[in-house]
């Protein structure tokens, strides 16, 4: 993530569909703020280490959330020393008001270039649910890489309220906010009733790849790094609150 921030106008100008499979798509995915929220309150709660006293809850809580974004932003720090060593000669960074705009296309208007990433993204799709399928303990996977795009594509569409409320991004808060509502419902129901061992996979599955690809820690450690002190402070409480204010309530 912090490679690709660091050079984004380099990125954006050689193939602008590349940038936004790298940080929206790849980026935003693999790291998932729903499963961290959900880790925080199961420290807090003592799900896991009964007869744990309320301060060792507590701190461990809070060291969960240090540690979290202290190596996330050491990532993107250190990705962008990547760049400089790799790239050292495309520092081409655009500015934070630049906005994405893309127009419809057509069909007969799709480069050599988007048919080769379309390729490999169906591509990939398919050989992960093929391999999983040959495993029958990996099943889950399957579910979850049916569920991730879905995740992926809703996280996408909020991110176009980012720029809605000064100092708040309000289409990540919103993306990370829903995931945790829902993994906090799927947790609930893993731990309640005993269910089918397809109906375990498939809640799995959701938890993994729909809300894993819902929420993301990546964006939200670059957005608190670009957001004014006072304001990037606001906005990581507000979202770490409102995460575990969602797993209480389910």
């Amino acid at each position: 993530m912090g490679f690709c921030l660091a050079r984004n106008g380099f990125i954006m100008k050689s193939y602008l569909p590349l940038y936004i499979g790298l940080t929206t798509g790849f980026c935003g995915s693999i790291t998932t703020f729903s499963s961290w929220i959900l880790l925080i309150f199961n420290e807090f709660i003592s799900q896991h280490v009964p007869h744990r006293s309320v301060t060792y809850n507590v701190l461990a809580s809070l060291a969960d959330i240090g540690i979290t974004i202290g190596m996330s932003v050491t990532g993107l720090k250190f990705g962008e020393h990547l760049a400089d060593i790799i790239l050292p000669k495309h520092k081409i960074r655009l500015g934070k008001s630049c906005k994405i705009v893309q127009k419809p296309s057509k069909l007969n208007e799709f480069t050599i270039a988007d048919f080769i990433c379309l390729g490999f993204g169906i591509a990939s799709f398919v050989l992960v649910v093929a391999l999983a399928s040959t495993v029958q303990v990996n099943r889950n996977i399957i579910f979850a890489t049916v569920f991730a795009p879905i995740g992926t594509s809703i996280r996408c569409y909020l991110s176009k309220y980012n720029t809605f409320k000064k100092h708040f991004p309000l289409g990540t808060f919103a993306a990370n906010f829903s995931g945790s509502i829902v993994i906090g419902i799927l947790f609930l129901l893993s731990n309640g009733i005993v269910y089918s061992k397809l109906s375990c996979e498939i809640i799995e599955g959701l938890a993994n790849g729909f809300c894993g690809c819902l929420t993301t820690i990546s964006s939200f450690a670059n957005e608190i790094t670009q957001l004014p002190r006072k304001h990037a402070y606001k906005y990581a409480l507000v979202s770490i609150l409102m995460g575990q204010i969602a797993m209480i309530l389910t």
